[in-house]
């Protein structure tokens, strides 16, 4: 069992949330109970910001490749730049919450969720970065 298998195993059954497009991957989500995630850092003026937003006790996030997401309400497929398609935002509000019940790691990475939806990541550049309590991992394809 790799890395990445096994952080996506310790997440099955528990709710994913936080879904987003863009922002340095080409989808990502948080899983589970949400906690404040609090940095200090320095602008350029040399004054001292805060920031502070919530994350999940697991982190997903798909980097690169070819992204399937098919649920009831519609499929979206997502890859490089490409824009949102016009129905992507309902498929992202079904997507939103479900739970994983399920994930296969080999040619390809598949995870499938509660409510009737199956992601699948595929391509010769795909890479999917999983954090959690267990660590971090990545799968290439």
């Amino acid at each position: 069992m790799t890395k990445v298998h096994e952080i996506l195993r310790a997440q099955r059954g528990r709710y994913l949330w936080g879904v987003t497009i863009g922002e340095g991957a080409l989808l990502s989500w948080q899983v589970g109970d949400p906690h404040l995630h609090v940095a200090l850092d320095r602008g350029r003026d040399g004054l001292e910001r805060r920031s502070a937003e919530p994350k999940g006790r697991w982190q997903v996030a798909i980097l690169d490749g070819e992204v399937t997401l098919a649920t009831p309400v519609g499929t979206l497929e997502l890859s490089g730049s490409e824009a949102l398609p016009e129905d992507g935002d309902e498929v992202l509000a079904h997507f939103e919450g479900q739970a994983l019940v399920g994930c296969e790691v080999g040619d390809e990475l598949i995870l499938r969720f509660d409510l009737e939806s199956e992601l699948s990541v595929s391509g010769p550049h795909a890479l999917v970065r999983v954090v959690g309590p267990e660590g971090e991992a990545e799968w290439a394809g």
